[in-house]
């Protein structure tokens, strides 16, 4: 492949010469970019079975690990980044990354946007409720939630791993215990904790259509 490029970049410099170097340096060139699309699709594809055997195996660090460097999330670039080729509605492969994200955006909102039927006896039960007075939570209630927490799990968009609050001791305990007694008296949730990260893996399937696609363009 170093020697293809090492070709074409030869081949670059006498195509104004004439007809015939120009059309040595455009053969020169499709060759050399079929051959790196096709290296950058095998190494995407083993990155991709990496994680499928990793999540196999319940190994998920491991697995948002090799995500991450997938999708370059170490870089402060990741949102001018591909987010993965997809597939719309009528089966047609997006590759633009404004298609995907509008993409992962619709349905996401068909996901979860859905009509709920209301139950007036439950809203009346719960004005009821409302108007009694409201055990505090206990800080005993937190610190067990706490040391329940499961470990060597992919942190959310905060940051903050469980490891990090569970060797957080008593001052960590106790800022937490305040904040779900706000929440609590308040009914109303920091808009940090109402986000969720979604990690896209692409299948198998979606990776060899892409490959197929661009090796054909």
């Amino acid at each position: 492949m170093l020697e293809a490029c090492d070709d074409r970049r030869e081949k670059k410099r006498r195509r104004k010469i004439g007809p015939h170097e120009l059309t040595e340096y455009r053969t020169a060139n499709r060759k050399t970019r079929n051959a790196l699309n096709e290296a950058k699709n095998k190494w995407i594809m083993r990155q991709s079975n990496e994680i499928e055997e990793n999540l196999s195996r319940n190994n998920t660090k491991k697995a948002y690990e090799v995500v991450k460097k997938l999708c370059g999330a170490q870089k402060d670039e990741i949102k001018k980044k591909q987010t993965g080729i997809i597939e719309d509605k009528d089966g047609n492969l997006l590759t633009k990354s404004d298609d995907i994200l509008k993409r992962w955006k619709d349905y996401c909102e068909e996901l979860f946007n859905y009509d709920i039927q209301k139950n007036n006896q439950v809203l009346e039960e719960e004005k009821v409720e409302e108007q009694q007075e409201e055990e505090e939570i206990l800080l005993s209630e937190v610190q067990c939630a706490i040391k329940e927490l499961k470990k060597n799990k992919t942190p959310g968009a905060d940051n903050i791993s469980a490891e990090l609050i569970q060797n957080g001791g008593e001052a960590t305990e106790h800022i937490i215990h305040k904040l779900c007694n706000k929440i609590l008296r308040t009914k109303q949730w920091p808009s940090q904790w109402t986000e969720s990260m979604l990690i896209t893996i692409a299948k198998k399937q979606t990776v060899e259509n892409a490959q197929t696609t661009e090796l054909l363009a």
